[in-house]
């Protein structure tokens, strides 16, 4: 059996954080920059996008404003992109749970996918406020 990494281990331990389309977003639409709120948070953190999120905002990106932001906020970022064969949704809770990592997303399904394997989240309150929950 593989073992898992802790994303909440011990003391200046760098942690993981897989980010959904929906959460890549909240900048266009929040006027709020997800990354530096995260490291606020967690401190030094590496962000991990699987390849499927990547595809989604491309396809999304003629229409939608936001996924256009998306892709040009990660051009100046430094991040781990994850292959995977399935979708974007099941790739984040894949992912989060092989890296143990936190999960960043907005998504109500995704949300409960990763309580369920009992992996924290990273969710926006208030539309202002990035924040932590189990």
């Amino acid at each position: 059996m593989k073992s898992k990494k802790s994303a909440w281990g011990e003391a200046g331990q760098k942690r993981r954080v897989v980010l959904d389309t929906n959460f890549l977003l909240i900048p266009y639409e929040n006027k709020l920059d997800v990354f530096a709120e995260i490291r606020k948070l967690l401190g030094e953190v590496e962000f991990i996008i699987p390849e499927p999120v990547i595809r989604e905002l491309h396809l999304i990106a003629g229409k939608n404003t936001g996924a256009k932001v998306a892709l040009e906020l990660l051009e100046g970022r430094h991040f781990t992109a994850v292959g995977s064969d399935c979708s974007a949704d099941e790739a984040v809770v894949g992912i989060a749970e092989e890296y143990g990592a936190y999960v960043a997303s907005m998504d109500a399904k995704v949300r409960r996918r990763a309580r369920g394997k009992n992996l924290k989240l990273v969710t926006l309150r208030g539309g202002d406020r990035i924040i932590l929950r189990d």
